[in-house]
């Protein structure tokens, strides 16, 4: 998504902190089941053309009928219009709080009316952001389209694991997002002298959860719990106390875990099958601490990697009971952390609440902040103590940058952009 938000531009942006800002709409008027967007006519494609309200409308429906990982956020959308070359209407099914935040997405970025993306092009992207992607003497690059504009012009691009990268002969100038380190190891190395490292506000988080149409006792869960915990300890990861993390509306500010039932041994051996998905899949297996629990608890907990390509027919060939995750988050609002499960448990997230549905849709529609909050929370801790999910621990972000160039930015948003780095004074 980083890479996108250098190439397109959305119809709002949101920043770090959640607020909905000007994007491709410059501003926008809201009645109770509709959104009447006025489009910035001085925006241009990479192409040349000028963006307007037909491209908006092909773009947000490619995601609508394409059935794509945002949909799962836009589903409240009943038809969306073109009024005239430059303006916008969204009529909604129900009112939504979030839809605004969910259209700053960056998988949602415009594109021009028709477009479809070619993989055997060098130019595969057309967008109205501030770079354009191109592939060059066989590497890709992000060329500046605004040359008048006094920030980097090109940047090439570098692909593999930070790891991989740092035994590389030259190191990249700028990586916006580092994860899957470990920050002790990065302080301090000999390689990074010439770099500012920074630990980000990390919004990236870990789960369990109980699959549809599967019943896992609370008994269970809470050995399964004991597991989690025990992993917490041994390797110094920071546990979150529900699926809001802490800085977002909706965050539980205390543990509730201790309501799940006291941890005691099952009288007959039990087996949980856990499906993780593949790039977190190490982080979560620990042989010693797996037959402990079994020794203790007459519990096995047989895990399995699964791929997000194929998830629905791997959790079925390993007959999964639960699936573990982790995400950042579609934007910086509650809803961005849940609705995108959809993805993972293979169900829309209001028919896997079954009767908790109810805190959700409250909460959805409430427009009163605090009542806002205290229905999330709500819905946060029920979602523990009536044993859907367990929270696990949060990931450690970091961003590296040469001490050549710095961060020059008004405002942070919730993706890195490119367009902030300078030269160095």
């Amino acid at each position: 998504h980083m890479l996108l938000g250098q190439i397109f531009e959305t119809l709002v942006v949101t920043n770090h902190v959640g607020e909905v800002k000007p994007g491709i709409a410059k501003s926008w008027d809201v009645k109770l089941n509709e959104i009447l967007f006025h489009l910035d006519e001085s925006k241009f494609f990479s192409n040349g053309t000028a963006v307007k309200a037909k491209d908006v409308v092909y773009s947000i429906n490619r995601h609508l009928n394409g059935k794509s990982q945002s949909s799962n956020l836009l589903h409240t959308i009943k038809e969306i219009l073109a009024v005239g070359d430059y303006s916008v209407l969204i009529r909604v099914h129900e009112k939504r709080v979030s839809l605004l935040s969910a259209l700053s997405r960056e998988q949602l970025g415009i594109v021009p009316n028709g477009w479809v993306f070619d993989p055997n092009s060098n130019v595969p992207y057309i967008g109205s952001g501030d770079y354009q992607l191109i592939k060059q003497e066989g590497s890709w690059r992000l060329v500046l389209q605004n040359k008048s504009c006094r920030r980097v012009q090109e940047w090439k691009l570098v692909f593999g694991s930070f790891k991989d990268v740092l035994a590389k002969k030259e190191l990249p100038t700028y990586v916006p997002v580092i994860f899957d380190v470990d920050g002790d190891n990065l302080f301090g190395h000999s390689r990074l002298e010439n770099f500012d490292l920074k630990e980000l506000k990390s919004f990236t988080q870990s789960s369990a959860w109980v699959l549809p149409e599967k019943s896992v006792d609370l008994s269970v869960l809470s050995i399964l719990n004991k597991y989690i915990e025990r992993l917490c300890h041994k390797y110094n990861h920071e546990r979150v106390t529900g699926v809001i993390p802490e800085g977002i509306q909706g965050y539980l500010p205390e543990f509730v875990m201790d309501k799940l039932p006291a941890v005691k041994k099952l009288t007959q051996k039990t087996t949980l099958n856990i499906s993780v998905l593949s790039f977190m899949y190490y982080e979560v297996i620990d042989e010693s601490e797996i037959s402990k629990i079994y020794d203790e608890f007459n519990l096995e907990l047989k895990f399995s990697s699964v791929s997000i390509q194929s998830l629905e027919a791997d959790i079925s060939n390993h007959h999964s009971d639960i699936i573990i995750a982790r995400w950042a988050g579609a934007f910086n609002g509650p809803e961005g952390f849940m609705a995108i499960l959809s993805r993972v448990l293979g169900c829309s997230f209001e028919i896997y609440l079954g009767e908790l549905n109810h805190i959700y849709s409250k909460a959805k529609q409430e427009e009163n902040s605090n009542l806002r909050q205290i229905y999330f929370m709500e819905l946060a801790e029920k979602l523990i103590t009536t044993g859907l999910m367990l929270p696990l621990w949060s990931t450690q972000i970091f961003n590296l940058l040469n001490k050549g160039f710095k961060i020059d930015q008004l405002e942070a948003r919730y993706s890195p952009r490119l367009i902030d780095v300078i030269l160095n004074d």
